[in-house]
């Protein structure tokens, strides 16, 4: 049987440390994903407000 030099309460944390960042991750991942279209929506919907609005130059008189 071979020994470790490692303990295993360390390899034990090790492990939750990285189960811990990797749900982290998926979350923002996930999240990311599903806001994404609604973002662009959005975004779209920005641009149609610009497109229609008219920039009308006034005359000064004379």
């Amino acid at each position: 049987m071979t020994k470790f030099k490692q303990s295993k309460i360390n390899f034990y944390s090790y492990i939750l440390i990285m189960k811990t960042i990797s749900i982290f991750i998926l979350l923002i991942y996930w999240s990311i994903m599903i806001f994404a279209p609604v973002m662009s929506k959005d975004v779209k919907f920005g641009r149609a407000k610009l497109n229609q609005t008219k920039i009308v130059e006034v005359k000064p008189r004379s």
